[in-house]
């Protein structure tokens, strides 16, 4: 007996029957991507829950709501400038939205801010006279006041002359002998300060070949001599010196014999360099004088004087100041006086000075040099 299939459906064909007609008038059918939510995965049946009730399961369905929607591929994908991550088309996240800050506005890298200026404020302008050397200054000396050496815009500018009363003339000391020989020695001279050493040196005798200061030659700035009843003789060396420079100093004259000779060591501060040069010599009693100027500020005028007779010598002029008077004497009553002084001129101007013997009569042997030290700067 041969069996027929029955056209009509069974039993079993029912619940796909209303499975189908549910996906149709109530639920809609699924796609491809969210098949993978239908009752044919397991997966599924948890989409299946979440797409029916909306809730979060729903958001590896894909269908259930818009959450689940971005993880299951329906979401959006388009970068968020701003949320910290650099995404595509990003070349930055800073955090913010906030341009000028090397992250621009659209997330892509910007040159970084100037550095706020010290004037606090964020401000970059320069601020002159606060003390820090800014943008477009040369200088910065904390105020704004011209004709310092940082002028009111903070730029370099000269500085200003040296004030009156600043050059000085230091660390006298003097020598004198009556000894045969050539030699004339300070054994030791200690600089205090930088600036220039000078020697005045006197005799009874003819003028020396060489100074040397701790056995360097000094340089000679003049000499003098005059015959009368004998040979006398003034001179002056100098040589720029360093604070705590030290040695001889050492006057040869050449030849030997019995002559009178002294001299005075001294350092000037404050000047550098000699302006003028004037001399004076006489044979005969009393005076011997002159007149010299300066035209810069802050000068110093030193003198050297030696004579050469009886009597007592005094310096003549206003504000002379006597350094160091070494005196030598000679067994026949006479004796070699040598006078050294100095005028501190604190502005241009001519200044006389000079050196006068109390004895009313009567002969003296005397010659003087003036020089004028003054500041280049």
């Amino acid at each position: 007996m041969i069996r027929r299939r029955s056209l009509h459906p069974g039993r079993r064909s029912l619940p796909l029957l209303a499975i189908a007609l549910a996906c149709v008038f109530t639920l809609g059918c699924p796609t491809s991507s969210g098949s993978d939510a239908g009752v044919a995965s397991p997966s599924g049946s948890t989409g299946s829950t979440g797409g029916s009730a909306g809730s979060t399961g729903g958001s590896t369905g894909g269908s259930g709501s818009s959450s689940g929607g971005s993880t299951g591929g329906g979401g959006s994908t388009t970068p968020v400038c701003g949320n910290g991550d650099i995404e595509a088309g990003e070349t930055c996240d800073d955090g913010n939205t906030t341009a000028g800050d090397g992250c621009s506005a659209t997330c892509q890298t910007e040159p970084p801010p100037p550095p706020p200026s010290s004037g606090g404020g964020g401000s970059t302008t320069p601020v002159c006279g606060n003390g820090d050397i800014e943008a477009g200054e040369t200088c910065d000396d904390g105020n704004t006041t011209a004709g310092d050496g940082c002028s009111a815009t903070c730029q370099t500018e000269p500085p200003p002359p040296s004030s009156g009363g600043s050059a000085s003339v230091t660390a006298v000391q003097s020598a004198a002998t009556h000894i045969e020989g050539p030699l004339l020695t300070m054994p030791n001279y200690t600089v205090p300060e930088d600036g220039l050493l000078v020697v005045r040196i006197g005799a009874a005798a003819g003028l020396s070949d060489a100074v040397t200061f701790a056995g360097e030659e000094m340089i000679h700035l003049s000499s003098l001599e005059v015959t009368h009843a004998r040979t006398i003789s003034v001179e002056m060396f100098y040589l720029p010196v360093t604070a705590g420079d030290s040695g001889e100093i050492v006057v040869d004259y050449g030849f030997a014999g019995t002559d009178q000779k002294a001299l005075v060591a001294s350092t000037l501060v404050g000047v550098d360099t000699i302006e003028t040069l004037q001399s004076s010599n006489a044979g005969g009693p009393n005076l011997a004088e002159d007149t010299i100027t300066t035209t810069r500020p802050d000068s110093l005028v030193l003198s050297v004087f030696t004579a050469f007779g009886s009597g007592i010598t005094e310096e003549v002029g206003v504000s002379h100041v006597l350094d160091a008077f070494p005196t030598v004497p000679e067994t026949d009553f006479h004796e070699m006086k040598m006078q050294t002084g100095h005028i501190d001129a604190t502005a241009p101007g001519s200044f006389t000075l000079g050196y006068q013997n109390t004895r009313a009569s009567g002969y003296m042997d005397h010659v003087m040099l003036l020089a004028v030290f003054s500041s280049t700067r």
